[in-house]
């Protein structure tokens, strides 16, 4: 391992942390947080500083490397170095969640067009589907639900706060697969196309006339203690969150609860009924 460069322009009074602050911590920033143990001098500072030791060995090397510095006596007290290598974890940390909020835009702003295509062709080809494998072989009575506002869902949301245009992209994804699902089944009278999209988002905004209590988080537990799959697959009585959740919406990231699921099958119900089916 190559060594890291000091420094030694600032003026700390109590010792000369400036010479040993900046490879403590450079050998911290570039290592996960983790507890630092008071690094064992006896062992020199090359025998730690190897790939594949521990965040703690590698820091502690460098401590010991800095401490070996005429005058740095001093810095081999955890309530030296402790501090700087705290402080030049926090900054990694922040960092790195900077970088990945960055690439997760970036991987947005490169892929949108074709995801976005991608939904377009899939709309298009449920139409045809429907048309001619379902109501070309004899069907007069096909229902057809658009996707719903999946851009607010909880995962969604969740998404938007780690990469900004997470929610517009999703948004425009569902609004170009019904455009293609609304243009490629026309009007043709055996098929009821009903607006999934419209009465959800009407839910979202307006969730008391619908009974609903919660609709921007997850009536399931789903961290990985709870629910290992993180699904409403295995949601059960022993994994929901405390609290009555009856009237959520969503069961997890993008599944709507029973009740969810409920006041969807009375739209569909409602507008069979107007159609003259029920």
């Amino acid at each position: 391992m190559t060594a890291a460069p000091t420094i030694s322009v600032w003026d700390f009074p109590a010792c000369a942390a400036a010479k040993i602050a900046a490879p403590i911590a450079w050998a911290a920033a570039t290592l996960s947080v983790a507890p630092v143990a008071k690094p064992d001098a006896k062992a020199g500072p090359n025998a730690a500083a190897q790939a594949g030791k521990s965040q703690t060995e590698i820091v502690g090397a460098a401590v010991i490397a800095a401490a070996s510095q005429p005058g740095n006596s001093a810095v081999a007290s955890p309530a030296v170095y402790g501090p700087i290598v705290a402080a030049a974890q926090a900054t990694a940390t922040s960092a790195g969640q900077a970088a990945g909020v960055k690439a997760g835009g970036d991987y947005v702003t490169a892929n949108a067009p074709l995801l976005v295509a991608a939904m377009g062709v899939a709309g298009a080809e449920l139409a045809n589907l429907v048309k001619n494998q379902i109501v070309g072989k004899g069907a007069k009575y096909v229902t057809v639900v658009n996707l719903p506002d999946l851009a607010n869902t909880p995962g969604v949301l969740a998404g938007e706060k780690a990469s900004a245009g997470t929610k517009a992209l999703v948004e425009l994804m569902v609004n170009t697969f019904n455009t293609k699902l609304s243009e490629g089944l026309g009007t043709d009278a055996r098929i009821l196309l009903v607006d999934a999209f419209s009465t959800n988002r009407d839910q979202i905004n307006n969730k008391a006339i619908y009974g609903l209590s919660v609709v921007d988080a997850t009536a399931c537990d789903l961290t990985a203690a709870k629910n290992p799959f993180g699904s409403s697959l295995i949601c059960n009585a022993a994994n929901l969150k405390a609290g009555d959740v009856s009237k959520y919406l969503f069961a997890d990231d993008v599944h709507p609860t029973p009740y969810g699921y409920w006041l969807l099958a009375r739209y569909v119900a409602k507008d069979m009924a107007i159609k003259g089916w029920m």
